[in-house]
């Protein structure tokens, strides 16, 4: 039995994906006047159930590798650091759109502008009898933007950590597993 790297692991899994994809198991034969139906029948048959050993003997190593990396990914905190990474990429996006806002005019300015609504005349028409507030002032704003560079940074160091982890950590394969993978030369 031999060890793989979870990163190797990840590859070998969506590799493996990919090849059932493409195994295809056909259940009918065309015939023609030419052909001995007996023989065309006989030899597809065989095709089909030797694609479905091969795609059964491939999800059967897949769905394994998938177990056995699932536990390790939670024993050794990769899941935790997915979810963490996960959370990471919301909140940067949440602050990077609120640092493109416009900040907030000062306060006596938006007085002085709303006095001066008041002011005009009832008698002139206006299509504006208010004005748009930003909420946040500029510190704020540059506070987001600090935020948005610490986040991602944060995120960095986590996907160090989980590189990391994904190149010492390491899952056993079966003999059968390693037969299979042997087989296919992804090992």
């Amino acid at each position: 039995m031999s060890k793989i790297n979870l990163r190797k692991s990840a590859a070998i899994q969506k590799e493996l994906q990919t090849r059932i994809a493409e195994i295809e198991i056909n259940s009918t034969v065309e015939v023609d006047e030419f052909v001995e139906p007996k023989e065309a029948v006989s030899k597809k048959l065989q095709e089909a159930v030797e694609n479905i050993q091969l795609r059964t003997n491939l999800l059967t190593t897949l769905y394994s590798m998938r177990a056995k990396t699932a536990q390790m990914n939670s024993k050794c905190g990769v899941s935790a650091l997915l979810a963490e990474e996960a959370r990471l990429d919301h909140e940067i996006r949440m602050y990077a759109e609120l640092s493109r806002n416009k900040a907030r005019k000062d306060l006596l300015e938006i007085k002085g502008r709303i006095d001066k609504l008041k002011s005009m005349s009832h008698d002139t028409f206006s299509s504006r009898d208010s004005i748009t507030v930003g909420l946040f002032d500029r510190e704020q704003i540059l506070t987001f933007k600090d935020t948005v560079k610490n986040l991602k940074k944060k995120k960095q160091q986590a996907n160090d950590k989980l590189l990391e982890l994904n190149v010492k950590k390491s899952i056993e394969l079966t003999t059968e597993e390693e037969q299979v993978l042997s087989d296919e030369g992804l090992i």
